[in-house]
């Protein structure tokens, strides 16, 4: 029986389209502000949950498509917050920070996990990225609230909604999103410090 080439794992294949997506995404985001081009990352960034199903069902898990989703994640957030050094040139060194410990932080956690020749990068004794990892409703909260908030601040550059008490709609979702995006922040900085302490036992 011919072995299948993991390129073309099923999963992998919706990745490469997510990138796709992403691209596109930027690209209007910045060029022409839209609706479409929030429906375009809303695609990149919902098929994340298809590739995950794709590979379970079909059993073509592999460590190039966990790194595959992996850089995607990473680096359609890392595309958002540069435009938004852009849009927000006044919050430009929170965008940086957010930018940093996103990335540090998964990399360092990833790299040690792979070091260690575990499994999978979700299996973890520490209390909270076992929680945030298992609970599937909590895991979803965080990934959703931090899109969310992302998204809704890209849209109060060209929408800002009808006004309510003398502010705009889009704004009080914004600060309705804010609480989650910054616990989804502060668990970057548990996966910071879970994968360092853990790469100095390697």
């Amino acid at each position: 029986m011919a072995k299948v080439n993991i390129f073309f794992f099923y999963p992998n294949l919706i990745g490469y389209i997510r990138i796709i997506l992403a691209l596109l995404s930027w690209y209007f985001m910045y060029k022409y502000p839209s609706w479409w081009a929030i429906l375009l990352y809303i695609l990149s960034t919902s098929m994340d949950m298809l590739d995950g199903y794709l590979a379970r069902i079909c059993k073509q898990t592999s460590h190039f498509g966990a790194l595959l989703d992996q850089i995607i994640d990473r680096c359609a957030l890392l595309g958002l917050l540069m435009l938004f050094c852009y849009l927000y040139p006044s919050w430009i060194l929170f965008f940086q920070m957010v930018a940093m410990l996103d990335i540090s932080s998964h990399w360092l956690y990833l790299h040690t996990a792979a070091l260690s020749g575990a499994k999978t990068h979700k299996a973890s004794q520490n209390p909270i990225l076992n929680y945030y990892y298992t609970s599937k409703p909590f895991f979803f909260m965080m990934c959703f609230g931090k899109e969310a908030f992302y998204i809704l601040l890209y849209i109060n550059t060209f929408w800002t909604g009808p006004p309510l008490f003398g502010i705009s709609l889009i704004k009080y979702m914004v600060c309705l999103f804010l609480p989650i995006a910054f616990v989804k922040s502060l668990i970057s900085i548990v996966l910071l410090v879970v994968g360092g302490k853990s790469l100095t036992k390697i």
